[in-house]
Formats: structure tokens, sequence, C-alpha cells
């Protein structure tokens, strides 16, 4: 298997993507890590 490395922002997550030039909300939510802030309840 061919391992190619993604050079530039990862989104996390299970498996962790590479990040588009253009991010939809949810996905800036999760670049940002918005949503793992506590207490933060409309990210």
């Amino acid at each position: 298997m061919t391992h190619v490395q993604h050079i530039g922002p990862i989104l996390p997550g299970d498996p962790p993507i590479p990040c588009p030039e253009l991010l939809t909300e949810e996905e800036a939510i999760r670049y940002l890590r918005l949503d793992t802030i506590e207490g933060l309840s409309n990210p």
C-alpha cells in the first residue's frame, strides 16, 4: 500500500481528513475545535 502525505491543514476526526480550501460551517467548527470548548453551547 502506498502512503500519500498530505501537506496542509487537517480536520480532526476518525479518520482525520485533509482540509478543503473552502470550509462549511461544520468543518470550520471542527477545524477550530470550537466543539471541544466546555460551556460553549453554540460554536
